[in-house]
């Protein structure tokens, strides 16, 4: 099925790319900077603008990768934002030259700088992306740990439960061993961070149970996780791997979907996420 819808009026001598984050539709508008649409209606979901826009001072191009959108603006440079529900600024990179175009894949970014020339650039990930696990309680509540909108949990120790739901915009951060009989849920644009061991499911279980991350979901593991259910991976869904030791052992089906973000280092050791 094609979709059409307009975004925003061409400037004469700036360049016009686009690309995806899930459903979302990134466009470079030249002088109106960076549009971000949604792809199934067209409505415009946010404008990053530019500063004394005119002149080489355009948005000329956007590349994502990794959960980063890097947008080209001509002589302003190149900027980074963090793909969450909003598009927030990471930083600036100074590009000798007008970057016109830019390019990011696996760890590289790379960036057309006129007169410049070609740049290419490093991603470094210097450190842990999961929030500290210093000072977390237990879990005390139910056998169904469900997050609301927005709401934000964080637990350590030993926990066992039924199921586990984050919806749009939550945020779950568990350190240490967790169980999971039945289904665990990321909601677009939910996330849920496991620093230690995660098991999902109960081996020859007769009933079917899941991992489900829908678009913009994203799971997060520093550790070991075993999946004796099935892992449905809907597009858009991401999965993050921390450190250099990451395990995951995954018994039965992977379903993955256009767009899916699997990164970091890890061991499959059932070679089921290739």
């Amino acid at each position: 099925m094609q979709k059409s819808f307009p975004t925003s009026i061409d400037v004469k001598g700036a360049k016009r790319t686009i690309d995806f984050d899930g459903n979302k539709l990134l466009v470079a508008e030249g002088y109106n900077g960076l549009g971000a649409y949604d792809i199934n209606s067209g409505t415009k979901l946010q404008t990053i603008g530019l500063e004394n826009a005119g002149g080489d001072n355009v948005t000329n191009a956007v590349s994502t990768n990794d959960g980063y959108a890097f947008v080209a603006n001509g002589a302003t440079g190149l900027n980074a934002y963090k793909l969450e529900s909003q598009l927030n600024l990471v930083g600036t990179i100074g590009i000798l030259g007008s970057s016109n175009y830019v390019k990011s894949s696996g760890d590289y970014i790379y960036v057309a700088s006129g007169k410049g020339g070609l740049k290419i650039i490093k991603m470094e990930n210097t450190s842990s992306s999961l929030p500290s696990c210093t000072g977390l309680g237990p879990y005390t509540g139910g056998p169904d740990l469900i997050l609301n909108s927005n709401e934000i949990k964080s637990y350590s120790g030993s926990t066992a439960l039924n199921s586990i739901i984050v919806n749009s915009g939550g945020v779950l951060t568990h350190c240490g061993s967790i169980t999971v009989q039945h289904n665990i849920t990321l909601n677009s644009g939910g996330t849920f961070n496991m620093s230690g061991t995660l098991a999902q499911g109960i081996y020859q279980q007769t009933n079917p149970t899941e991992i489900i991350i829908n678009s913009n979901g994203l799971l997060q593991v520093e550790g070991t996780v075993v999946i004796w259910g099935d892992l449905r991976l809907n597009s858009g869904a991401k999965m993050h791997f921390v450190g250099n030791n990451s395990v995951i052992t995954i018994y039965g089906k992977v379903t993955k979907a256009s767009d899916v973000s699997i990164t970091g280092k890890y061991t499959d050791t059932e070679g089921k996420l290739d």
